[in-house]
Protein backbone atom coordinates (compact mmCIF):
# COMPACT_ATOMS: atom_id res chain seq x y z
CA UNK A 1 0.00 0.00 0.00
CA UNK A 2 2.74 2.42 0.84
CA UNK A 3 4.23 2.05 -2.72
CA UNK A 4 0.42 2.57 -4.34
CA UNK A 5 0.49 5.97 -2.35
CA UNK A 6 4.12 6.66 -3.25
CA UNK A 7 2.67 6.58 -6.98
CA UNK A 8 0.17 9.20 -6.02
CA UNK A 9 -2.58 6.78 -5.23
CA UNK A 10 -4.79 7.00 -1.97
CA UNK A 11 -7.65 5.24 0.06
CA UNK A 12 -10.36 7.56 -1.73
CA UNK A 13 -9.41 6.75 -5.13
CA UNK A 14 -9.31 2.66 -4.06
CA UNK A 15 -12.49 1.40 -3.71
CA UNK A 16 -12.65 0.18 0.11
CA UNK A 17 -13.94 -3.34 -1.13
CA UNK A 18 -10.87 -3.93 -3.37
CA UNK A 19 -8.61 -3.28 -1.10
CA UNK A 20 -9.70 -5.73 1.32
CA UNK A 21 -10.20 -8.45 -1.26
CA UNK A 22 -6.47 -8.01 -1.93
CA UNK A 23 -5.26 -8.42 1.47
CA UNK A 24 -5.58 -12.44 1.84
CA UNK A 25 -4.31 -14.74 4.79
CA UNK A 26 -0.98 -15.76 4.23
CA UNK A 27 -0.58 -19.20 3.41
CA UNK A 28 2.28 -19.63 6.29
CA UNK A 29 -0.55 -18.32 8.90
CA UNK A 30 -2.82 -21.00 8.24
CA UNK A 31 -0.06 -23.95 8.73
CA UNK A 32 0.34 -25.52 12.01
CA UNK A 33 4.24 -25.60 12.98
CA UNK A 34 4.95 -29.24 11.55
CA UNK A 35 3.44 -28.07 8.20
CA UNK A 36 5.42 -24.62 8.39
CA UNK A 37 8.39 -27.01 9.22
CA UNK A 38 8.43 -29.28 6.40
CA UNK A 39 7.03 -26.66 3.99
CA UNK A 40 10.04 -24.57 4.70
CA UNK A 41 12.64 -27.95 4.48
CA UNK A 42 10.69 -28.45 0.42
CA UNK A 43 11.41 -24.74 -0.39
CA UNK A 44 15.46 -24.79 0.97
CA UNK A 45 15.69 -28.39 -1.30
CA UNK A 46 14.37 -26.32 -4.44
CA UNK A 47 16.52 -23.49 -3.61
CA UNK A 48 19.78 -26.13 -3.25
CA UNK A 49 19.06 -28.55 -5.88
CA UNK A 50 16.44 -26.49 -8.27
CA UNK A 51 14.46 -29.76 -8.18
CA UNK A 52 11.34 -31.69 -6.51
CA UNK A 53 12.52 -34.31 -4.22
CA UNK A 54 10.02 -37.15 -2.69
CA UNK A 55 8.82 -37.25 0.92
CA UNK A 56 11.91 -40.04 2.15
CA UNK A 57 14.36 -37.36 1.36
CA UNK A 58 12.00 -34.98 3.89
CA UNK A 59 11.48 -37.52 6.40
CA UNK A 60 15.03 -38.02 6.70
CA UNK A 61 15.84 -34.40 6.76
CA UNK A 62 13.31 -33.41 9.62
CA UNK A 63 13.82 -36.84 11.18
CA UNK A 64 10.02 -38.00 10.77
CA UNK A 65 8.81 -41.08 9.67
CA UNK A 66 7.58 -41.64 6.61
CA UNK A 67 3.87 -42.24 7.22
CA UNK A 68 3.83 -39.26 9.45
CA UNK A 69 5.33 -36.73 6.40
CA UNK A 70 2.43 -37.72 4.03
CA UNK A 71 0.28 -37.05 6.61
CA UNK A 72 1.58 -33.56 6.93
CA UNK A 73 2.02 -33.31 3.04
CA UNK A 74 -1.46 -34.45 2.54
CA UNK A 75 -2.55 -31.39 5.28
CA UNK A 76 -0.65 -29.16 3.06
CA UNK A 77 -2.13 -29.98 -0.15
CA UNK A 78 -5.35 -29.43 1.67
CA UNK A 79 -4.59 -26.34 2.84
CA UNK A 80 -2.97 -25.10 -1.22
CA UNK A 81 0.48 -24.78 0.24
CA UNK A 82 1.78 -27.29 -1.94
CA UNK A 83 0.95 -29.16 -5.11
CA UNK A 84 2.13 -32.45 -6.02
CA UNK A 85 2.77 -34.70 -9.22
CA UNK A 86 0.28 -38.45 -9.73
CA UNK A 87 3.93 -39.39 -8.24
CA UNK A 88 3.55 -37.19 -5.16
CA UNK A 89 6.34 -35.64 -5.99
CA UNK A 90 6.63 -31.84 -5.23
CA UNK A 91 6.04 -29.38 -7.82
CA UNK A 92 4.64 -26.31 -6.40
CA UNK A 93 5.28 -24.62 -2.62
CA UNK A 94 3.53 -21.42 -2.50
CA UNK A 95 5.39 -19.13 -3.65
CA UNK A 96 8.11 -21.44 -5.48
CA UNK A 97 8.06 -23.64 -8.51
CA UNK A 98 10.08 -26.40 -8.94
CA UNK A 99 9.42 -26.05 -12.56
CA UNK A 100 11.07 -23.46 -14.83
CA UNK A 101 8.34 -20.34 -15.28
CA UNK A 102 8.89 -16.97 -16.59
CA UNK A 103 9.10 -15.43 -13.02
CA UNK A 104 12.87 -15.76 -12.02
CA UNK A 105 13.70 -14.36 -8.55
CA UNK A 106 17.30 -13.54 -7.07
CA UNK A 107 17.65 -13.66 -3.13
CA UNK A 108 19.61 -11.01 -1.87
CA UNK A 109 21.87 -14.04 -0.32
CA UNK A 110 22.64 -14.65 -3.91
CA UNK A 111 20.04 -17.72 -4.38
CA UNK A 112 17.56 -17.80 -6.91
CA UNK A 113 14.49 -19.80 -7.85
CA UNK A 114 11.15 -19.55 -9.81
CA UNK A 115 7.75 -18.08 -8.78
CA UNK A 116 4.67 -19.78 -9.83
CA UNK A 117 3.28 -15.99 -11.22
CA UNK A 118 4.41 -12.01 -10.90
CA UNK A 119 2.16 -11.87 -7.56
CA UNK A 120 4.23 -14.97 -5.96
CA UNK A 121 7.13 -13.59 -6.93
CA UNK A 122 6.64 -10.80 -4.86
CA UNK A 123 5.57 -12.74 -1.99
CA UNK A 124 8.96 -14.78 -2.02
CA UNK A 125 10.13 -11.31 -0.01
CA UNK A 126 7.96 -12.44 2.66
CA UNK A 127 8.66 -15.94 2.74
CA UNK A 128 12.03 -15.90 2.56
CA UNK A 129 12.91 -12.69 4.60
CA UNK A 130 14.95 -11.43 2.07
CA UNK A 131 15.50 -8.73 -0.30
CA UNK A 132 14.79 -9.68 -3.82
CA UNK A 133 15.17 -8.81 -7.54
CA UNK A 134 12.67 -10.10 -9.94
CA UNK A 135 12.92 -10.64 -13.70
CA UNK A 136 9.32 -11.52 -15.12
CA UNK A 137 7.23 -11.37 -18.26
CA UNK A 138 4.03 -9.59 -19.02
CA UNK A 139 1.34 -12.16 -20.00
CA UNK A 140 -0.46 -10.22 -21.98
CA UNK A 141 2.50 -8.49 -24.19
CA UNK A 142 5.62 -10.57 -23.19
CA UNK A 143 7.82 -7.62 -22.38
CA UNK A 144 10.51 -8.19 -19.73
CA UNK A 145 9.46 -6.72 -16.09
CA UNK A 146 12.35 -6.07 -13.63
CA UNK A 147 11.36 -5.53 -10.04
CA UNK A 148 13.38 -4.81 -6.67
CA UNK A 149 12.03 -5.29 -3.23
CA UNK A 150 13.89 -3.95 0.25
CA UNK A 151 12.20 -4.89 3.38
CA UNK A 152 8.96 -5.90 1.79
CA UNK A 153 8.30 -2.27 -0.12
CA UNK A 154 8.99 -1.98 -4.08
CA UNK A 155 11.81 0.33 -4.43
CA UNK A 156 12.26 -0.14 -8.67
CA UNK A 157 10.02 -1.17 -11.17
CA UNK A 158 10.62 -1.35 -15.06
CA UNK A 159 8.93 -0.52 -17.25
CA UNK A 160 7.40 1.99 -15.16
CA UNK A 161 3.92 1.51 -16.22
CA UNK A 162 3.41 -1.83 -14.92
CA UNK A 163 -0.21 -2.65 -13.49
CA UNK A 164 -0.53 -6.05 -11.42
CA UNK A 165 -3.76 -7.47 -11.88
CA UNK A 166 -4.76 -9.58 -8.76
CA UNK A 167 -7.94 -12.26 -8.67
CA UNK A 168 -8.95 -13.23 -5.27
CA UNK A 169 -7.80 -16.91 -5.26
CA UNK A 170 -9.88 -17.71 -1.94
CA UNK A 171 -13.07 -19.11 -4.66
CA UNK A 172 -10.42 -20.74 -6.45
CA UNK A 173 -9.54 -24.88 -5.58
CA UNK A 174 -6.86 -25.36 -7.76
CA UNK A 175 -4.54 -21.88 -7.55
CA UNK A 176 -1.70 -23.79 -9.29
CA UNK A 177 -3.41 -23.65 -12.61
CA UNK A 178 -4.63 -19.75 -11.89
CA UNK A 179 -1.62 -18.46 -11.99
Amino acid sequence: MKWMRDQGYNNRMLDKSLLDQLEIESIHSNLNLKERAVRKCLIEHVLENKASCGSRHIASKLKMGVEELEATMDSLIEKNAIVTDENKNVQFIYPVSTLPTEHKVILQDGRWLYAMCAIDAMGVAFTLQQDISITSQCAACGEEVDIEMVKGEITYVQPEEVHILHMDLSKIDNWAGSC
